[in-house]
């Protein structure tokens, strides 16, 4: 398998969540985005509370993945920040995170839907094509709920929190390989402040996407695999984006792999929108029964946008993970029940 990336890591890891709480879903109704699930559910979430900042959550992240590299923010030549709409983190607030953290590098927003976390990752790891770069930040987070009704069914789906990985040439996971496609034809989410207070959708849409997606994951991974010379079963472990309770489900049906391989948050996290996968790459840097040399396939999914997936050999990542509330995030085995040999090596 080739190493698009030509020997570019990550090498630290770090996510950081605000306070916990449970929702329950009384008989699990269905929500705009899909079918309902089966039984009386009940998950966890991770809200901020109103005096707390998005920002100061990313700020946290920067600071904890620089410190897991032991390295300075000095030595950052580039920070790539995942946006969910133009509007979640203006430019203003770019200002802010540069100014706080104390960097004079580029901080270079990516607007991406959720998709962007492994977008900004994939852009990010081309700033090391010139051979001038060392060390990149990429920081995605999200605080979907604030720009939802409060009424609106999808709040029972949606949490808050930031995470950051830091890309250099030393050990760490290897970004092997991506490939992506548009979504252009899936229906769009509607946000325009100066119109209306909230995120619109047509709930048929919404539901529409349940039956499109598993067709969309499957064309893109196999797509990917092919490109990189390896089965669509030859990964050790998968991340596949789960922001509502059907899609892990439909994933692994679509793709023929049992759910024993699978990185889910959902049950666990809720929705964490472009932050999602760097979550999921944390619970696999710091899960016990994963290799160094194991491949990890992880997926993300914007409608309207774009749906990525990408390739990571696993390596020796320093990661952390806490709550600024001092709530116990959930253990890796709670979300990756290893049980397969299979490694692409």
């Amino acid at each position: 398998m080739r190493n698009a990336a030509d020997g570019v890591n990550i090498i630290a890891a770090a996510g950081v969540l605000p306070g916990r709480v449970t929702v329950t879903d009384g008989g699990a109704p269905a929500t705009p985005f899909g079918p309902a699930a089966a039984g009386v559910e009940a998950r966890t979430l991770w809200r901020l509370s109103a005096q707390q900042s998005i920002t100061q959550l990313m700020l946290e992240s920067l600071r904890a993945a620089l410190h897991q590299a032991r390295l300075d923010r000095s030595g950052l030549d580039a920070i790539f920040v995942s946006l969910v709409w133009p509007q979640t983190l203006p430019d203003t607030e770019l200002v802010t995170l540069a100014r706080e953290a104390g960097v004079r590098c580029p901080v270079i927003p990516v607007s991406a839907g959720t998709a962007g976390g492994l977008v900004a990752l994939d852009l990010a790891r081309g700033k090391f094509a010139s051979g001038r770069v060392a060390c990149v930040a990429v920081i995605a987070a999200c605080c979907y709920r604030r720009w939802f009704a409060p009424e609106d069914p999808v709040q029972a789906l949606l949490s808050d929190g930031a995470a950051c990985l830091i890309l250099g040439r030393s050990a760490g996971a290897a970004l092997l390989d991506s490939y992506s496609i548009g979504t252009c034809d899936y229906a769009p989410l509607r946000y325009h402040p100066a119109l209306q207070p909230w995120v619109s959708y047509d709930p048929a849409a919404g539901r529409a996407l349940a039956a499109r997606y598993p067709a969309t994951l499957l064309h893109c991974c196999d797509a990917l695999c092919r490109q990189a010379g390896i089965g669509l079963a030859d990964p050790a472990a998968f991340h596949f984006y789960d922001p509502v309770p059907w899609a892990a489900e439909a994933a692994a049906n679509a793709l023929g792999i049992t759910r024993q391989r699978m990185v889910s948050l959902f049950p666990h996290y809720g929705s964490l929108g472009p932050a999602q996968n760097f979550f999921a790459l944390i619970a696999l840097f710091t899960h016990p029964q994963m290799r160094a040399g194991d491949v990890a396939l992880v997926t993300a999914f914007a409608p309207a946008a774009v749906a990525i997936a990408m390739l990571f050999r696993l390596g020796p990542v320093p990661a952390s993970l806490y709550s600024v509330s001092g709530d116990p995030p959930p253990p890796a085995e709670a979300l990756y029940r290893a049980a397969t040999n299979h490694s692409a090596r």
